[in-house]
């Protein structure tokens, strides 16, 4: 995540640098991307990306978090969390995010296995598995879900479900 230098920023100037990292990524993909050009293209020394950002990961893994933000938002605002797992409702993405934003979910698809392996098990592990938690917790008040199952170890489950299921998609170049 963004050290808190980063968040001490203006608006205009946080901006400014992930709107330079959005054309990066975009245009290079993530493993071609380099922090020269998104800092020179934001208009800051390379240096100060670095009292902003750790590095490459840190950006890309704040850009998505702020994507899969959004998304859970409108998720939530639209359908009961019963409803998103139960119908497994689909949502359409162009009615929540950008272009650019479109266009980086793309780039995530493609990213080196070691970060999404980061992703998925140092970083979002948590709240990961916060959603799932909450939507078993539901079923077992409604008793749809037997009342001696581990909800911690079954959201944990699902959640590495999805990892190896991206991967599954990945690796034999499914969509």
């Amino acid at each position: 995540m963004p050290k808190d230098t980063f968040f001490n920023l203006s608006e205009e100037k946080r901006e400014r640098i992930i709107d330079a990292a959005y054309d990066e990524f975009i245009e290079y993909s993530y493993d071609n991307s380099i922090i020269h050009r998104i800092a020179k293209n934001a208009g800051i020394p390379v240096g100060s990306f670095y009292q902003y950002f750790e590095g490459k990961d840190d950006l890309f893994i704040y850009m998505i978090d702020n994507i899969q933000n959004k998304i859970n938002e409108y998720r939530q605002k639209k359908y009961n969390i019963l409803d998103i797992f139960i119908a497994n409702r689909e949502i359409n993405l162009d009615e929540i995010l950008t272009h650019k934003e479109m266009k980086l979910i793309k780039v995530f698809y493609n990213i080196p296995n070691d970060l999404m392996k980061k992703i998925f098990f140092e970083h979002s592990l948590e709240d990961g598995t916060k959603a799932i938690k909450k939507y078993l917790s539901q079923l077992k008040q409604k008793d749809m879900l037997n009342e001696k199952v581990d909800i911690d170890f079954l959201s944990y489950i699902l959640h590495t479900l999805s990892f190896n299921i991206y991967m599954y998609h990945k690796d034999n170049n499914l969509d």
